[in-house]
């Protein structure tokens, strides 16, 4: 009796570890995916401290609250990890980023100072104890900015990718709950974003409160996938956007991925077009966060295209006639890291804005500017606290006299995932 009962138990055990590491093999695909939302359920299942895969399915679920933007859940995995058994030199440097991004800076600089020891001739973590220094004393000496968040528009979801459209009217993008009945994220689980536009109240560009609640921008231009990061030309009667479109990798269909690609419409009579596809687009990679120089001869994008210097890489593109532009040209490592660059803006003095998390920051994405003379990209600059933060810091809109602008960020303290900000210039 005591044999068949351990003979039970035994092939039990068996298929136990046999479904588990099917339901690990289809989180581990969603993981590569970038489905990190869809993925943290399905390593939730497999969590258990008894089991074979624990260490490798908590640290994941750590990772995917990192993407999911929610750093409080990845520091918490992460210490019920470290009960359970000592973290490895890769977890130990994800937990000093965590602490970083919290804000934390001597905690973050403590759980790094031995492997600063060990790898003494890897700059990685020497940098990362440097970038705490740096952070820490930003806050000390902020620059002369104040910065204010726009209550009226922000909710509950996320609000990114500001511009100033005409009459001072603001353009953006949002994941509420909006006309169009949206797909959700298999990144977030979040609803997919749409674009809207709020008019301002006060003629007064610089006055507290200046919008109120928005209304979706065009339902020529708004769809059931994402649209974010508009941008116009100095007429405002061309725009061009950044959509999601879903590709199939197999025949059967059942395996899929979502790129990012460029559109642009115009405005006649009234109206916007329909939409139509910027001449650089394919299936093989992403591209978007696009914007253009004031005479329209430049257009900088994000793209994770092959032969880059990291994730995503910033290009541009220069006009040959109305209707031709030169093949996408890298900005280089003055600008590109090992990291991700996102959300160029281009000013009319030559300067390029833009976010990354692969130059020194403050936590996560930071904004920076990048001066171009005769063709060469200077130093790139961190815009600094208060516009930057431990969190990310992303898309930025400055005005032609640079003494205000817009820009989001889910830094603490805000109404949502992420917020739009306003800042200007100290008086």
């Amino acid at each position: 009796m005591k044999r068949q009962v351990l003979s039970l138990i035994f092939i039990y055990m068996m298929f136990a570890t046999k479904a588990q590491t099917k339901i690990l093999e289809q989180a581990n695909a969603l993981y590569q995916k970038k489905e990190y939302f869809t993925a943290l359920e399905k390593y939730e299942v497999i969590c258990k401290k008894h089991s074979p895969y624990y260490v490798h399915a908590a640290s994941r679920i750590a990772y995917c609250y990192w993407y999911m933007n929610q750093p409080h859940k990845s520091e918490k995995i992460l210490n019920e990890i470290s009960t359970h058994c000592d973290l490895n030199d890769s977890l130990k440097f994800f937990h000093a980023q965590v602490l970083k991004k919290l804000g934390r800076y001597k905690e973050a600089q403590e759980k790094i100072s031995a492997l600063k020891e060990k790898y003494q001739t890897n700059n990685l973590y020497s940098r990362f104890h440097a970038s705490c220094d740096s952070a820490m004393e930003w806050i000390k000496n902020p620059a002369p900015y104040v910065v204010e968040e726009l209550k009226k528009i922000n909710s509950p979801y996320s609000e990114i990718t500001p511009f100033l459209f005409k009459q001072n009217s603001l353009v953006f993008a949002s994941n509420k709950e909006g006309m169009i009945i949206k797909k959700k994220s298999g990144m977030n689980g979040l609803p997919y974003y749409d674009l809207y536009i709020t008019n301002p109240v006060q003629t007064d560009i610089m006055a507290s409160e200046l919008y109120t609640e928005a209304r979706p921008f065009s339902s020529k231009i708004n769809s059931v996938h994402h649209e974010v990061s508009a941008c116009f030309n100095k007429s405002f009667d061309k725009m061009y956007f950044t959509r999601s479109r879903v590709y199939e990798l197999n025949e059967s269909g059942d395996d899929k991925i979502n790129r990012l690609k460029l559109f642009c419409a115009t405005y006649q009579n009234g109206f916007w077009s329909e939409p139509y596809k910027f001449i650089f687009n394919d299936s093989t990679c992403s591209y978007g966060h696009s914007c253009m120089s004031p005479n329209e001869d430049l257009f900088f994008f994000a793209s994770d295209m092959k032969g880059g210097y990291g994730g995503i890489d910033l290009y541009v593109c220069i006009k040959i006639d109305s209707l031709n532009w030169t093949t996408p040209i890298n900005l280089g490592p003055n600008i590109n890291t090992e990291g991700d660059e996102l959300y160029p803006y281009y000013h009319a003095d030559s300067t390029l804005y833009f976010a990354s998390n692969g130059h020194i920051t403050m936590g996560g994405f930071d904004l920076f500017s990048c001066k171009e003379k005769y063709g060469e990209w200077g130093e790139v600059q961190n815009l600094k606290y208060p516009i930057n933060s431990s969190y990310d810091d992303l898309s930025l809109f400055i005005s032609d006299d640079k003494k205000y602008g817009f820009f989001s960020s889910n830094r603490e303290g805000g109404a949502g995932e992420e917020d739009l900000y306003f800042f200007k210039l100290k008086d």
